[in-house]
């Protein structure tokens, strides 16, 4: 059992820890008992720059047990961050607490407890300490300062055996240069090791968010003796601009960089042909557009494969939800009814970045459903902005009015208001 005097001074480590430690240890030394060894022994281990290794300190004593452990961990700051230390199951069968002063390169910890109970030969502690991108292959360990004292205060004497990591070379980088591409282009990429590969070389395995946005290789091999390897990530078609993650992963351990890929926009693949201004089918489009895609604003959409119309600037509003009218386009979510509804502003686009070769016909459904004084332009664009096509809407279209073309590639629809409130497009049909 502790001495009176021993408890009470014993018991300050609550109110000052390292304090204590020092006066605990004064105490022990001064009561003459005859020494008992006492073996603490920290584990070496291995993993990868850029991970982490966890390692244990175990106590080993053959006669008298400690009540309480002290010891000092030093590593290097160039190797390793600031470890995490936490009891292990022999101090925590003990009912002992652990406390832990961390400094730049090294952490001082006491096992302790208010009881008498003794700590058992076994894992007191478990080190896991973050591996910074080192170049090192392997770090020392250093383990001092070990005391132990008995249930009754006595110096215990103690010895202490540190450990080594052995350090894989990990991944220390990767990017790509261009970051923004636009197909058929390609950023060269590079990955780097925090050390040259071994015998072998080493195998670095890479992922994309988005599979479609870009194509590039499932794995790449740094050589033997190399610290870099270089390869090329190619754009894919996109519709609009994506920000695709890409992942190289080593030995469990990964890095990510990001490559913004854009639609193709070269003037050269668009095009745009004036086809007809149609009066007469007024809302029957069924039959006569749209057997590809769709849009009837107001009720519902339907995008072919190859494009995914993009409204930009615009506002929607229905004049009428269902209606009889033959200048409201018959809905496609109940072909037995009509619906005049729109898109209206000064001036909106509606982007089609068609991703196949061809040439598909789009037309668009104007309709003045509230008067007769809306006056409007439509352009056909192409990716970069240059007018490709335009129609002018000088009269009238009250009644309804088709404009058809033929297009591809990237194109914009630009629909702008020349007279009367506002632009309007009540529909649009791809064939």
């Amino acid at each position: 059992m502790f001495s009176t005097s021993t408890v009470m001074k014993f018991a300050s480590c609550t109110a000052s820890r390292h304090a204590s430690v020092m006066l605990f240890i004064a105490l022990a030394a001064a009561s003459h008992c005859r020494a008992q060894p006492v073996a603490l022994a920290l584990s070496s281990g291995s993993a990868v720059a850029g991970s982490s290794v966890t390692l244990t300190l175990s106590l080993n004593s053959n006669s008298a047990l400690p009540a309480s452990v002290q010891w000092t961990l030093a590593y290097s700051t160039v190797d390793f961050s600031s470890p995490a230390i936490t009891a292990g199951p022999s101090a925590n069968s003990a009912n002992k607490r652990l406390s832990c002063s961390n400094r730049a390169g090294s952490a001082t910890c006491l096992l302790w407890g208010q009881n008498n109970a003794t700590i058992s030969s076994g894992v007191v502690a478990t080190v896991t300490l973050p591996i910074n991108h080192t170049t090192d292959s392997s770090s020392l360990l250093r383990l001092s300062g070990g005391f132990a004292a008995d249930s009754r205060g006595a110096t215990l004497g103690t010895s202490t055996t540190g450990g080594t990591v052995s350090i894989q070379p990990g991944l220390n980088g990767f990017a790509c240069s261009p970051v923004t591409i636009s197909a058929p282009a390609t950023s060269s990429c590079t990955v780097t090791l925090t050390a040259t590969a071994s015998a072998g070389g080493a195998k670095i395995g890479f992922v994309a968010s988005s599979a479609s946005a870009v194509m590039l290789p499932a794995s790449v091999t740094v050589p033997q003796g190399s610290l870099a390897a270089t390869f090329s990530v190619t754009a894919g078609t996109v519709t609009t601009s994506t920000l695709t993650m890409l992942t190289a992963s080593y030995l469990n351990v990964s890095q990510g960089f990001g490559i913004t890929v854009n639609p193709s926009s070269s003037s050269e693949s668009s095009s745009a042909t004036f086809v007809k201004i149609d009066a007469t089918t007024q809302g029957n489009w069924r039959g006569a557009y749209g057997n590809e895609g769709y849009v009837v604003v107001g009720d519902s959409t339907s995008d072919p494969t190859y494009v995914t119309p993009v409204p930009a600037g615009q506002s929607p509003y229905v004049w009428a939800p269902s209606t009889s009218d033959v200048r409201a386009l018959q809905a496609p979510s109940n072909p037995a009814n009509r619906i005049a509804g729109t898109w209206y502003a000064n001036s909106f686009t509606v982007d089609l970045n068609i991703a196949d070769n061809n040439t598909h016909q789009v037309a668009v459904y104007c309709l003045d459903w509230d008067s007769t004084a809306r006056r409007q332009t439509v352009d056909i664009l192409d990716g970069n902005g240059t007018v490709l096509n335009t129609q002018s809407l000088t009269s009238s279209f009250n009644g309804g009015v088709y404009l058809v073309w033929n297009v591809s590639g990237h194109v914009k629809i630009r629909v702008t208001r020349t007279g009367g409130d506002n632009a309007v497009l009540s529909g649009l049909f791809l064939h």
